[in-house]
C-alpha cells in the first residue's frame, strides 16, 4: 500500500505557487500566503501559536492555534479565491520552507555586517575599507534574494525570531516554541538553525584566519569580503553532517508521517465535504423540482377559475339580452329563433 501510494503522489503534477492564480488577474498561492503571513497577528499565530496579550514582552498567548488550524484557514482563503488544488500540508510545508530559507538568508547577511562591523574596526584606511565594503553591499543583497525570494516580504514578520542571540535567548526563544506549539516540527528547525550558525561562525573565524593572518589584507582585495562569505555560505551547504544521517533527512522522514497523517485526515475531510455538499445539492435540486410542480398546478388552478369566471359573465349577459328582448315586446319564439335558450348549466346559473 505504501508504494502504491507513493507512486500516486510522484505522478502528481507539480503547480507551481507563483502561477496558479485561478482567472486573469487573481492572485497566486504564494501572494495569498505571503498577505496571510503579512496581515497582523498572523504571524505571531504561527510562529507561537497564538496572539501575545499584554505586550510583546511578558504577555500570555491566546488563544493556541495548531500548525494544521492554521493552514486550513488558508487554504480556505486559497478557495474563495477558486485556487482549490492546495490541502493544509501543502500550506504548511511551504511555509517551513519559507522560514529556512529566511533563516539562512538572515543568517548571511548577519554574518556581512559582523564582517563589515570587523572591518571598518580594525581598517587602517577606513575611506577604502567603505569603498570595499560599498562595492560588495550589492552583490551580497542579490545572494540574499537568491537564498530567499521573499526576503524583504518575510523579515518584518520574522525577523525577531531569526536575528542571532546569545545560547540563553536561543533557549529561551525554543522553551516559547514548545510551549505553544503542538508538534516536534519547530524545535528541530530551531536545533539545526542552532547547529548551522554554530557551524558558519566557525568557518568564518576559520576563513578569516586563513586567508592572510590579518584582517587589513582582507580589505585591500576587492571583493574578498564578499567572496569569502559566499565561499562560506557554499561550504556550509555542501558540508557533509557529523555522525550519522543528516538531521535534515530525519527530520525529512519524520515530517513525511506527520504528512502523511494530516494528508489522510485532509483526504478524510474533503471526501466529507464533498458528501455533504452532493447531499445538499441533491435536497435543493428536489425540492425545486417540487417547488417547480406547485407552481405550475397552482397556474393551472388560477385559469380554470378564470375560465369558470368568464363563462359565467358570459351566461348572465346572454340571459339579460333575453329579458331585455322580452320585455320590448318581441315574441318569444322570435327570441329563441334569434338567441336559443343556453344549455342547462346556464339556465342553472340564472337561477
Amino acid at each position: 500500500m505504501p508504494a502504491a501510494s507513493t507512486s500516486v503522489a510522484a505522478s502528481k503534477p507539480r503547480i507551481p505557487w507563483d502561477g496558479d492564480s485561478a482567472f486573469v488577474g487573481g492572485k497566486t498561492s504564494i501572494a495569498i500566503l505571503l498577505e496571510w503571513l503579512s496581515a497582523p497577528g498572523n504571524g505571531e499565530r504561527w510562529r507561537y501559536g497564538g496572539v501575545r496579550v499584554g505586550g510583546p514582552a511578558g504577555g500570555a498567548l491566546e488563544p493556541h492555534f495548531s500548525k494544521i488550524e492554521l493552514a486550513r484557514e488558508v487554504v480556505s482563503v486559497m478557495e474563495a479565491q477558486g485556487i482549490t488544488h492546495r490541502m493544509a500540508r501543502d500550506v504548511r510545508w511551504k511555509i517551513n520552507a519559507l522560514c529556512r530559507s529566511y533563516a539562512t538568508a538572515a543568517r548571511f547577511l548577519e554574518q556581512f555586517e559582523q564582517q563589515k562591523r570587523a572591518l571598518l574596526r580594525d581598517a587602517v584606511d577606513v575611506a577604502q575599507t567603505r569603498r570595499t565594503i560599498e562595492s560588495s553591499e550589492a552583490r551580497v543583497l542579490t545572494h540574499v534574494h537568491t537564498l530567499c525570494p521573499y526576503f524583504d516580504v518575510l523579515d518584518p514578520i520574522l525577523k525577531s525570531d531569526t536575528a542571532p542571540s546569545p545560547r540563553g535567548t536561543e533557549r529561551r526563544k525554543k522553551a516559547a516554541v514548545r510551549r505553544s506549539d503542538d508538534d516536534d516540527e519547530e524545535d528541530d528547525d530551531n536545533e539545526d538553525e542552532e547547529d548551522v550558525e554554530d557551524d558558519d561562525s566557525s568557518a568564518l573565524a576559520a576563513a578569516a584566519g586563513s586567508t592572510s593572518g590579518s584582517t587589513r589584507t582582507a580589505v585591500t582585495t576587492d571583493h574578498g569580503l564578499l567572496n569569502g562569505l559566499l565561499e562560506l555560505d557554499s561550504a556550509a551547504r555542501s558540508e557533509p553532517p557529523r555522525g550519522g544521517p543528516s538531521r535534515k533527512r530525519r527530520r525529512e522522514r519524520t515530517d513525511d508521517t506527520d504528512d502523511d497523517n494530516d494528508d489522510e485526515d485532509e483526504r478524510q475531510i474533503d471526501r466529507a465535504r464533498r458528501r455533504a455538499r452532493d447531499a445538499a445539492d441533491a435536497h435543493f435540486s428536489k425540492r425545486k423540482r417540487e417547488l417547480l410542480l406547485q407552481n405550475l398546478e397552482l397556474d393551472n388552478q388560477v385559469k380554470k377559475v378564470q375560465l369558470e369566471r368568464e363563462r359565467l359573465l358570459l351566461a348572465k349577459e346572454f340571459m339579460l339580452v333575453r329579458s331585455q328582448l322580452g320585455a320590448a315586446g318581441v315574441s318569444q319564439q322570435e327570441i329563441d329563433e334569434s338567441l336559443p335558450p343556453r344549455p342547462s348549466k346556464g339556465a342553472d346559473v340564472t337561477r
